[in-house]
């Protein structure tokens, strides 16, 4: 049984259809690339499976439950959690507090902490992602690189057992990109399946043990990363004209 699946998804916005019959399944321990053009349905997949939006039709489905309806508080709880493409911390807490409150109010019960214990514990988590010498300071003073860094935190903070990660390398440079994909692919190994969406295919393909491909909000290839990017149908989605 998959950790997490989604069941023919469909997404409408009024009569455009931004997701269209979408049927695929995240396991424990991978890292799928959710990969595709701008406008491909990325994003509204992302938002289905963390709560944000409803279906138009189709079903969410966790460790075997139907979880279509739930509100996105319930599904962190539960071991879903995201961050987004624009990050969004509490500017003015510091970054200890605000990787704090995921531990005290987004993580599962058995995981809640008093304050001072999350507080240290959001440190070691800071550290890992390369934040250790700005535990301390406020959101607001971070960079777009560092703001990335810190929401990845966040959200490492609640315990997932799914985590979706928008454009995580968006600011980042080669060697901090390197660091950020190094830290996934550790996570991975402690059983979390994680879901990234990126435009740097040449960085996320070497860790990505599965790639699905999104066009106008269809998936058009799915399998292993040599053999997706490989696929007519995903060059003809990039490049704009079929492929010989």
């Amino acid at each position: 049984m998959a950790l997490c699946e989604a069941i023919g998804l469909t997404r409408r916005f009024g009569g455009n259809a931004a997701l269209q019959d979408v049927t695929l399944g995240f396991e424990p321990a991978t890292i799928v690339a959710l990969i595709g053009p701008n406008g491909s349905g990325k994003t509204t997949l992302f938002n289905l499976l963390a709560g944000q939006l409803r279906p138009s039709a189709g079903t969410v489905r966790w460790r075997g439950q139907e979880i279509t309806t739930w509100a996105p508080h319930r599904r962190c709880r539960a071991g879903i959690n995201r961050t987004f493409q624009v990050a969004q911390p509490f500017l003015d807490l510091t970054l200890a507090e605000n990787v704090a409150l995921g531990l005290l109010y987004g993580a599962p019960a058995e995981g809640t902490r008093q304050r001072p214990e999350a507080l240290e514990h959001a440190r070691d988590i800071l550290s890992d992602v390369g934040l250790a010498t700005k535990v301390a300071s406020a959101a607001r003073t971070l960079s777009l690189g560092e703001l990335k860094r810190l929401e990845l935190a966040m959200a490492v903070a609640t315990r997932p057992a799914l985590l979706l990660v928008d454009e995580v390398l968006a600011g980042q440079s080669p060697t901090g990109s390197q660091e950020i994909l190094g830290y996934l692919t550790r996570l991975r190994t402690q059983g979390v399946a994680i879901c990234l969406v990126e435009h740097r295919l040449q960085a996320l393909l070497p860790v990505a043990d599965r790639v699905v491909a999104l066009h106008q909000g269809r998936v058009i290839a799915e399998g292993r990363p040599e053999a997706v990017i490989k696929s007519p149908a995903v060059l003809e989605a990039y490049l704009g004209e079929p492929v010989a």
